[in-house]
């Protein structure tokens, strides 16, 4: 009886562990369920977070230039199909205009020199040149490393900007050649510029007129009006026109 006794003890200790083996291996189970659902969750996430970028994003080899995954924006932008682009590279679809552009990248994040908003040039499916700026990192995925890149199209931007300067330029050079002193001031009354007239008419050039006040430039008793009419008409945007005296180079 002593032996049966033991032989029970043994059984029910042997299935009280078999009991917490069976309950670690649901749990296990179940925090692996759990790893499995956030890990999900978090690559629909970055998914959804790669595909809607604003930017164009592309991952790709290194020494190849295959693409191994781009973005919606990449599709948009550049007019190629993603079959068209996972099945070629950067090189086969002619995307570089200077394909220096390329090489210093890959040999900046090869020397583990961060790449951030390095300006390239890029051609879409229809040959129309696009200007960008391009920024990109190593990553490591289970095939080796590849390049992470995004490029901001600032075509719009640059040609915004050159039209821009254009027309300071345009200005200026009008401004130039009207024959009456012209001159414009900051919101202090510190001169900015002024033109070629205003410089033969006091006979100072413009490096001695820009930074200064009217108080560096004229009499007091002068500087005085025109301070105060500066003042007012800060106040009071628009058109503005008084008489007062001018004290030319000729005296």
């Amino acid at each position: 009886m002593k032996d049966q006794s033991k032989t029970k003890q043994e059984l029910l200790k042997e299935n009280s562990l078999l009991k917490q083996r069976i309950q670690e291996l649901e749990e296990s189970e179940s925090k692996h369920k759990r790893t499995e659902e956030a890990l999900l969750q978090s690559e629909e996430k970055f998914s959804k977070a790669f595909q809607t970028s604003p930017s164009v994003i592309t991952i790709s080899y290194p020494e190849s230039g295959k693409f191994i995954e781009v973005n919606n924006t990449f599709i948009s932008v550049t007019g190629f199909s993603r079959e068209e682009a996972l099945a070629d590279s950067s090189f086969g679809l002619k995307l570089w205009v200077n394909e220096d552009d390329r090489q210093r990248v890959v040999a900046d994040l090869k020397a583990g020199r961060a790449v951030v908003d390095q300006e390239v040039k890029f051609r879409t499916n229809s040959g129309d040149v696009m200007t960008g700026l391009l920024s990109a990192q190593t990553i490591q995925l289970s095939h080796g490393p590849c390049i992470f890149s995004s490029i901001i199209d600032i075509t719009e931007r640059k040609e915004v900007n050159r039209k821009l300067q254009e027309a300071v330029i345009f200005q200026h050079y009008l401004i130039d050649a009207l024959p009456m002193p012209i001159f414009y001031k900051d919101s202090e009354g510190r001169y900015l510029g002024c033109n070629s007239f205003f410089e033969k008419f006091f006979g100072q050039k413009k490096e001695q007129v820009i930074g200064k006040s009217v108080y560096e430039l004229s009499p007091k008793e002068f500087a005085d009006i025109y301070h105060e009419k500066d003042l007012a008409l800060l106040q009071n945007p628009g058109i503005q026109i008084y008489e007062s005296t001018v004290k030319d180079r000729g005296g």
